[in-house]
């Protein structure tokens, strides 16, 4: 009997210490749940941490770009402006130096002063002058002077406008191209700063299509005041 009660109490005591042991181990699992509850928390709010710093740096990437683009469309508009100048100047300074050299003393063939012969009839109803025929002589030569300029300034203008042409279509197809790889892009759900990069090119093509055209537009209304002034 006494065995039995011995046997009995180790029992219990094996039992009591199994049912701590367990509560421990369930303690255990339980704090280490919290555990990974909080490191997957932190994992979280680091990755949205991080997220949020890529987002504000492609922000201020994509705000520099701009801003960089404003600046050399500022510039290329500059540019264009001053070579307008460039081109009004040169003709005007054409133009002074074929009256520079229309006022230089001329020969006395060209002034009209012919010296006198046999075979040389003066009509006495009219009687010639030579400095009726010098005026006229420099006022024909000043009329070609400035046609020649004129139509060499056109012929110059003429090129640089071709040029842009060309330069406009080639941007035009590279942009009909890039605005479809874009779509394709998008359609494939591709990340969002592939689609952005493909937003900042597109952009840039196009304020080079506008910078193109404005040269485009300046040209043709040089042509037209050059026809106009001679007419």
């Amino acid at each position: 009997m006494q065995v039995v009660k011995k046997e009995h109490v180790q029992v219990m005591r094996n039992q009591a210490q199994y049912e701590r042991h367990i509560h421990q181990l369930k303690n255990e699992v339980a704090e280490m749940k919290k555990t990974k509850v909080r490191l997957i928390n932190k994992m979280k709010e680091d990755n949205q941490r991080h997220l949020q710093a890529e987002q504000r740096r492609n922000r201020e990437i994509a705000q520099l770009k701009k801003q960089s683009r404003l600046k050399e469309n500022q510039i290329r508009t500059l540019e264009a402006e001053k070579r307008k100048k460039d081109t009004v100047l040169k003709r005007k300074q054409e133009e002074l130096m074929a009256l520079r050299k229309s006022a230089k003393p001329m020969s006395d063939r060209v002034a009209g002063r012919v010296p006198q012969s046999n075979t040389f009839i003066i009509n006495r109803r009219q009687p010639f002058s030579p400095k009726i025929a010098k005026s006229r002589w420099q006022n024909l030569e000043k009329s070609i002077n400035q046609l020649v300029i004129s139509k060499q300034s056109i012929n110059n203008i003429e090129r640089d406008m071709e040029r842009y042409l060309k330069e406009r279509d080639r941007l035009t197809r590279k942009l009909e191209h890039l605005m479809k790889k874009r779509n394709e892009a998008a359609v494939e759900k591709k990340s969002a700063e592939i689609v952005q990069d493909f937003d900042d090119n597109i952009e840039t093509l196009r304020a080079n299509i506008d910078y193109c055209q404005e040269n485009i537009k300046e040209c043709q209304s040089s042509i037209v005041q050059m026809e106009e002034a001679k007419v």
